[in-house]
């Protein structure tokens, strides 16, 4: 069994079989995609007074605005996030299955 660490190194070096890169590139953009909700969460209620469900309420909106303004320009290169908060959204949005719900956000969180 290999670790994680030696997983990525072979998917880097191109040694896996076709099939289970796709499959490791995909895991690894989930985890990416929840570690940014997570983020998120962290940026928008550092003192963990808010209930799960208003955070997921903002992270919809914030993803709504950002999808229709900030990300154009970024997913096209022309510009970086700026900040903590556009980074996660764009960590967010870079995954194919990004949820966009409050109800499908909440349950990730």
């Amino acid at each position: 069994m290999m670790t994680p660490l030696a997983l990525v190194a072979a998917l880097e070096a191109n040694e896996l079989p076709e099939l289970t890169a796709e499959r490791l590139r995909d895991a690894l953009a989930l985890t990416a995609r929840d570690l940014a909700v997570r983020r998120l969460a962290g940026l928008l209620d550092p003192e963990g007074r808010r209930s799960c469900w208003w955070i997921a309420g903002e992270v919809e909106r914030l993803l709504r605005r950002f999808e229709g303004t900030a990300w154009p320009r970024i997913r096209a290169g022309h510009r970086q996030p700026r900040g903590a908060l556009e980074e996660a959204l764009a960590a967010m949005l870079s995954c194919s299955s990004c949820p966009r719900t409050q109800r499908k956000l909440f349950d990730l969180l």
